[in-house]
């Protein structure tokens, strides 16, 4: 079978996969589920599946479901518990790898027993625990700390030093992992890592690679470059949405919010519609081939003067008699008879 080989990814016919350096066991992204592993299907070891909630979930035992590993989000806001019994916990979410748990005293320490502690006193084994003494001499010494670097991370060890590892070690990060591709997925794609808010603005990346950003953002670079061209998906609209006008596509990056609102638009603004200085008392009419405004011939047909107006009202207040509309023409339905009428208009006293 035909190998091609592009940024230290393989691809073998329409699959995708890895030949980075040191990585040297099969691994494939197949998906997403909702928040947990998968519990049905069957699965190989190296799968993989990301939860839509940021959860990264492996296969580490072939079967079905088969045996899952799972990494969970971090947790940004409530602080770490308190030392005391050993126990897994049942969080969801990871705790950053800076986090500080509160510093416990000596006398909560598991094997300590402080009792009448007075000046001067020590701590010494008694054969089952620590306990609390006046001194009675001796000596002693400590670990020296590391000053080379950590290892990378890999197979769990328990490791053979005799330094000790400074509080504020950090290991290296593992490299960008490419995934196989499921059939039909005929170009690179490569996980890079994450960013807090946007796209990388520094580094080398290729088409295809993409980050995860702390917010909740999928960022894929569209042109490869020092650091390329990015695309944000999840990314929505800022700015009101375009005004009606001739059907497009658009060309924006940001999706339009569920409960966007376009604006009204004026008479003057409908497609079929042309209205040039108007004036009072004129009307919208057909011309043959659009929507015009114009002014009624003299005697001919107006609505305002040949149809009979009803004004209703509720109270001592009524609505002005209708602008243009001839004597006789308006008929009043209220409580108190109208002040602006004219002869011939006519009033119904609404209250019996």
């Amino acid at each position: 079978m035909a190998r091609k080989f592009l940024a230290g990814i393989q691809v073998f016919g329409p699959g995708v996969a890895v030949s980075a350096p040191g990585a040297t066991a099969a691994a494939s992204l197949r998906g997403g589920t909702s928040l947990a592993a998968p519990t049905t299907g069957t699965w190989a070891v190296g799968d993989t599946v990301i939860g839509q909630t940021g959860q990264i979930h492996v296969c580490i035992v072939a079967g079905t479901p088969g045996t899952w590993a799972s990494s969970y989000p971090i947790n940004f806001t409530t602080q770490p518990s308190a030392l005391g019994s050993s126990a897994v916990g049942t969080a969801s979410t990871a705790a950053r790898s800076d986090h500080v748990h509160p510093m416990p005293n000596l006398a909560s320490l598991g094997d300590v027993v402080v009792n009448a502690i007075a000046s001067g006193d020590v701590v010494t084994w008694d054969g089952t625990k620590f306990v609390n003494a006046p001194p009675s001499g001796g000596s002693g010494g400590s670990t020296p700390l590391a000053n080379s670097a950590p290892p990378a991370v890999g197979s769990a060890t328990i490791g053979v030093s005799t330094f000790a590892a400074r509080a504020d070690h950090t290991h290296a990060q593992q490299a960008a992992v490419a995934p196989t591709g499921l059939t039909g997925a005929t170009t690179p794609a490569r996980f890079v890592g994450g960013t807090a808010s946007a796209a990388p603005a520094s580094g080398t990346f290729a088409v295809g690679d993409f980050v995860v950003t702390q917010s909740g953002k999928i960022i894929v670079c569209t042109t490869a470059g020092s650091p390329g061209t990015w695309v944000i998906h999840g990314d929505l609209a800022s700015v009101a949405p375009s005004a009606l006008g001739s059907a497009a596509v658009g060309t924006s990056t940001k999706a339009a919010r569920e409960d966007h609102v376009h604006a009204m638009p004026t008479l003057n603004q409908l497609a079929n519609v042309t209205v040039t200085s108007p004036t009072v008392g004129q009307t919208i009419t057909w011309n043959g081939t659009a929507w015009v405004n114009s002014t009624p011939a003299s005697g001919g047909g107006s609505l305002p003067t040949t149809l009979l107006h009803r004004v209703l009202y509720a109270s001592g207040n009524y609505e002005a008699r209708p602008t243009g509309v001839a004597a006789g023409r308006v008929d009043y339905l209220g409580p108190v008879i109208p002040t602006d009428w004219l002869a011939g208009d006519t009033w119904t006293d609404s209250t019996g």
